[in-house]
C-alpha cells in the first residue's frame, strides 16, 4: 500500500545517504507524505524562487510544483 511505498523512499534515502533522490512519479496520497524532492540546498531554493519571479511574477505556472515549494 502507499504506507510501503512511503516507506521505501525513505530506505532508499537512508541507504543512499548524501545521494539525491527524486521521486519522479507515484500516487497523491504517497507524493503528499514524503517531500519528492528529498534534501535541497535553501540557497538553491531562494534563487529557484527569484528566477522564477522574474519569469512569472503573477505566479500562474505551476504554482507550488518544483523543488521547494517554488
Amino acid at each position: 500500500g502507499e504506507g510501503d511505498l512511503v516507506g521505501l523512499v525513505d530506505e532508499v534515502r537512508s541507504n543512499l545517504g548524501s545521494r539525491p533522490v527524486t521521486v519522479c512519479d507515484a500516487p497523491e496520497a504517497v507524493r503528499a507524505k514524503v517531500d519528492v524532492w528529498g534534501r535541497h540546498d535553501r540557497g538553491a531554493d531562494e534563487l529557484m524562487r527569484r528566477v522564477k519571479l522574474s519569469f512569472d511574477s503573477a505566479g500562474v505556472f505551476k504554482p507550488g510544483f518544483f523543488v521547494g515549494g517554488v
